[in-house]
């Protein structure tokens, strides 16, 4: 078994026990239930805490994954210039489209093309120009979606 199975065997375990590994803005965070039984869960915490760079690689790439699910569709910058984050999986690899210039040995000019390419978050920007997710009124109702200002009124600074 190398090292990423048993920190998935490991992670599997602790959630059957009552213990939820998550990445939380760069933390390794451990949430318990009261129903699970703390000897058992403080022996799994131990055990998490000696694999911990592959679990940590692992919870870390599940956080990625569910925040890209969350982000499909938006617009994304990246070696080959813009595209768009098409999808995101479990292990935090992203699918992006991007367009490449391809130019065959006998064409004289390139052209641009579109290509679905897989990537990892390092290695590119995801643009989320809209309103604040969970953004809401004092009284707890949503705001209102604000109409976006067209291409000349952002040039304009309006």
């Amino acid at each position: 078994m190398d090292r990423n199975e048993k920190a998935n065997e490991l992670i599997a375990r602790a959630e059957n026990a009552g213990i939820r590994l998550e990445f939380d803005s760069g933390l390794n965070v451990v949430k318990r239930t009261e129903s699970g039984d703390p000897d058992g869960q403080r022996a799994i915490i131990a055990e998490l805490w000696k694999h911990l760079g592959e679990v940590r690689h692992l919870a870390e790439g599940r956080a990625i994954g569910r925040r890209g699910q969350q982000l499909v569709g938006k617009p994304i910058w990246c070696e080959h210039g813009h595209g768009t984050l098409l999808g995101a999986s479990y292990d935090g690899t992203l699918t992006i489209s991007t367009s490449q210039e391809m130019r065959l040995a006998h064409e004289e000019y390139a052209h641009r093309s579109q290509v679905t390419l897989s990537s990892n978050a390092e290695s590119l920007l995801v643009i989320d120009d809209g309103p604040e997710a969970g953004a809401s009124s004092p009284d707890g109702q949503e705001a209102p979606e604000q109409p976006r200002p067209g291409f000349l009124e952002r040039l304009r600074g309006r």
